[in-house]
């Protein structure tokens, strides 16, 4: 008999963390990975029966392999989560670095299309694959065109998958979660406004004020659409927490 495991990539910090700790809560086996170990062990300690921890790069194809190596031999994949993601670089395309620009698709393109990839013959009927994107990836904002141009591909992507594999049962998504209160996202704005960095949580609710949402609403969501939502929907849109036309599904539930 197969083992059911989910994968959270990202899983030490933010969303990731928090959605670690709901499916672990609910008696999933998780598997989180991470290039730093102090904070998915950080994560673990909460479900240290219920949630794996795996300190690798998954933009390396060595990170990736490390990661599918750690899985029992015997498990089948539930849910795919692909969580991590960087938010750099910053700046003007005129300003813009190849390294910079490389690191990046490596990080929010290559790492989720080549591990899925990686990780297709554990997948069976029924399993969902999530990536989360941003709005960034179709109205652009000046400074940030890097950030969505990774994300308008891994929605191309997300969609080339489903129409591969739709025969399959297995479904791929994509999730946009909005502005959420992550270290990612303090980090970057401490770094652009350097003179707020000392009152970053006056700053955020100034600028940001009821936009900016917390990680734990956002897993609210998430869990939902892995666990709540009928599966011929799950892969047949991108999922916008703002939608008021699912709203009352998940917040319910």
């Amino acid at each position: 008999m197969t083992q059911p495991i989910a994968i959270i990539t990202g899983g030490g910090t933010g969303m990731g963390r928090a959605l670690a700790h709901k499916l672990a809560s609910a008696g999933h086996q998780v598997w989180i990975c991470g290039r730093r170990s102090e904070p998915l062990e950080e994560t673990a300690k909460q479900y240290p029966d219920n949630i794996h921890t795996v300190a690798t790069d998954i933009s390396t194809e060595d990170g990736r392999r490390e990661l599918m190596d750690s899985l029992p031999i015997n498990c089948h994949i539930d849910a795919l989560i692909h969580h991590a993601a960087t938010l750099e670089p910053t700046g003007y395309i005129r300003d813009l670095q190849l390294t910079d620009w490389q690191q990046a698709f490596a990080i929010n393109v290559e790492a989720p299309l080549f591990l899925t990839q990686l990780l297709l013959h554990k997948m069976t009927s029924g399993t969902r694959v999530v990536h989360f994107t941003s709005a960034l990836a179709h109205s652009p904002m000046p400074g940030r065109a890097c950030y969505g141009a990774t994300k308008a591909t891994l929605e191309s992507i997300c969609r080339s998958l489903n129409r591969e594999h739709g025969d399959s049962g297995i479904g791929f998504a994509c999730i946009k979660p909005g502005i959420v209160d992550t270290e990612a996202l303090r980090e970057q704005i401490s770094k652009a406004y350097q003179s707020q960095a000392h009152r970053i949580d006056e700053f955020l609710q100034e600028t940001l004020g009821k936009t900016l949402l917390q990680p734990e609403y956002v897993v609210k969501f998430v869990y939902w659409l892995l666990t709540g939502c009928d599966h011929r929907r799950f892969a047949t849109e991108t999922w916008d927490i703002r939608d008021e036309q699912h709203l009352h599904e998940w917040q319910l539930g």
